[in-house]
């Protein structure tokens, strides 16, 4: 795991070590680079795989390529084999060593031959051609700037801010983040800034800039020749938790107490011949407490488990959140992920989660409810308006998502817009009303960038179609984000089984029927973890990874998040309607719940702080 940077093209020379600086968090071990000319690489390492020797950048053998990765590829061992064969002399046991080798013999589908989460960057010498490559699934950050003839490039903003760059804020994005809770994949939060999409390589090279894209959810099925019996998911699934467990670095596993990180702690600990280490957050509001039911798994599997109990206070946690994520963000399951991410950092390097398992294995319940609202829709085109009384009773007693299911039965002209309306945080009309004139007048339509991807999947299911459209947007731009930043915040490695590229090709072959009976979701997982561990203790409804922030705001983060929502800092910076955040938060207060819209409002005026003022 690291941190990687550098530039290719131009005539300035952006400060390498400056960079490569910034992204220490991610590789407090050491750091590499190179530079040659117009070009320079860099690295901060975080050691994992040949911790002694496996330093970057790394070169091929007549020292023309020279790569630097931010990742770790799981088959490097067989590659390693296949390289040798073709007379391949390797100076290391390192997984990166083998990347230069394979571009040298298969050019761009080198890529398509690693089994890993990766951002890699190369630099090929003969051809002045800079390689920018990502993950299948956008586990790995990589962004980068293209102006004139010079591409800036690293694992996260602050490393291509730390080279001088600068440019004004994408409101447009920061309205995806009102919208959806974060900046779509591929987008960024300052305008010309980009990232490398999942899946996808881009090539610079005389200052012209392409992209491909290697791999997709949507063609996954037919990409492998797998056995979608239970037997082979098993053997599969088991596999690549077996190729996540690190030779020479502890490691343990995130414990919620759901299906997912249960089914990958009960793997890993048959794997492992040592108990393994398990973690867990939680809260001292039951609703949203899932600690004890954690805590009986690792008993039964027989794990060391750690637990911690999270009432942050917010003067300390809201600057963290806004050093930590360097674009904005308001997926609040990110307060747990840091808490969880820094508990672990105590006793291990890696961390393997249950990440992915429900938008490779049909596991939200919107992917029962959004089709069978869209067969009632002529129906409810009949009902009035739910009473907004009945749904913040609803909240009130812990029944939120049956109160935003509530919400959401409205008309919608097809399955895609009710898809957008069942994602969304804050509505186009209260967004419209929030931005200032000014400001609304520059932003793009959040709904529109979301059904344009929508409608560039072709499948007919409609569970299929929801989950193609989650690995294009929700897990790469908010899921996957989460999960890097927090860890790395922390120098924790978190790595993703379920994810595995050989798991999704596997799943994408079986049919959604068996994926889910009824309302029961994630039907095969249930199966392997029932062979594991009674059913009691993960037969329940889904709770999901969120923390009492209606109960925070209303409660003991009340006066803080009010001084920082209406202050003079937030008003001179003229981007919203402070008045009308006054009526929000007054609401909220009184008991109707506003903290779908607090919340992204007070990371983006938190992010403008620690990134456009510097003063968070």
């Amino acid at each position: 795991m690291c941190g990687i940077g550098g530039w290719a093209g131009g005539r300035d020379t952006p400060d390498l070590a400056e960079m490569i600086g910034a992204l220490r968090h991610r590789g407090p071990d050491e750091t590499g680079s190179w530079v040659g000319d117009g070009v320079g690489l860099g690295v901060a390492r975080l050691a994992i795989v040949d911790v002694a020797h496996g330093h970057q950048p790394a070169f091929s053998q007549d020292r023309s390529i020279v790569a630097v990765c931010n990742g770790e590829i799981y088959n490097h061992h067989s590659l390693r084999d296949l390289l040798i064969g073709q007379g391949v002399s390797l100076a290391s046991h390192s997984d990166v060593e083998v990347i230069p080798h394979l571009y040298e013999l298969y050019g761009l589908k080198f890529v398509e031959r690693l089994r890993g989460m990766f951002a890699i960057a190369l630099w090929d010498m003969d051809s002045n051609t800079l390689v920018l490559a990502r993950d299948r699934t956008g586990k790995k950050p990589l962004c980068y700037v293209h102006e004139g003839n010079q591409v800036i490039f690293g694992s996260e903003y602050r490393a291509i801010r730390a080279s001088g760059w600068r440019a004004p804020v994408n409101f447009s994005a920061l309205d995806q983040v009102m919208a959806y809770g974060y900046v779509p994949a591929g987008e960024g939060a300052i305008e010309g800034l980009h990232s490398v999409k999942p899946g996808h390589v881009v090539t610079f090279r005389g200052g012209n800039l392409a992209s491909h894209q290697y791999w997709g959810w949507e063609t996954s099925r037919l990409s492998e020749d797998v056995d979608c019996s239970e037997e082979g998911l098993e053997k599969t699934l088991k596999d690549a938790v077996r190729i996540r467990i690190p030779d020479e670095r502890p490691f343990g596993t995130f414990l919620s107490g759901g299906i997912d990180s249960a089914l990958v702690t009960a793997l890993a600990a048959e794997i492992h011949d040592q108990p393994i280490r398990t973690f867990t957050v939680g809260f001292d509001v039951p609703a949203f407490d899932e600690s004890e039911n954690a805590r009986r798994i690792a008993n039964h599997l027989g794990t060391a488990h750690t637990a911690v109990v999270a009432n942050p206070d917010p003067t300390e946690l809201l600057p963290l959140l806004a050093r930590s994520f360097d674009q904005p963000f308001a997926d609040s399951s990110a307060v747990p992920t840091l808490i969880v991410s820094a508990l672990a950092a105590k006793d291990v390097t890696v961390a393997l989660s249950g990440d992915g398992g429900d938008e490779v294995f049909a596991g939200y319940r919107r992917y029962v409810a959004v089709p069978r609202l869209q067969q009632l829709n002529p129906l409810l085109a009949l009902l009035p308006t739910q009473s907004e009384l009945i749904t913040n009773a609803l909240r009130r007693r812990g029944f939120r998502s049956m109160a935003r299911l509530l919400q959401q039965m409205q008309p919608a002209p097809d399955l895609g817009a009710r898809y957008s309306n069942v994602m969304q945080l804050v509505p186009v009309a209260l967004r419209a009303q929030l931005w200032r004139p000014e400001i609304w007048a520059q932003v793009g339509s959040a709904e529109r960038a979301f059904l344009s991807e929508w409608n560039a999947i072709q499948l007919a299911e409609p569970i299929s179609h929801m989950q193609a459209m989650d690995f294009r947007t929700y897990l790469p731009g908010d899921l996957l984000v989460k999960v890097d930043t927090a860890s790395m915040a922390n120098s924790l490695e978190v790595r993703s089984p379920l994810l595995d590229q050989k798991v999704i090709s596997l799943a994408a072959r079986i049919p959604s029927k068996d994926l889910v009976h009824g309302k029961a979701t994630k039907v095969m997982l249930r199966r392997l973890l029932s062979k594991r561990m009674p059913l009691e203790l993960f037969d329940r409804p889904k709770m999901g990874f969120g923390i009492p922030r209606a109960e925070w705001l209303r409660g003991t983060w009340r006066s803080v998040v009010r001084d920082i929502l209406v202050s003079p800092t937030t008003r001179d910076r003229g981007w919203f309607d402070v008045s009308l955040i006054e009526v929000l938060l007054t609401e909220h207060d009184r008991g109707k719940d506003r903290d779908d819209v607090i919340w992204p409002l007070l990371m983006i005026e938190m992010w403008a702080r620690e990134w456009l003022d510097g003063t968070a």
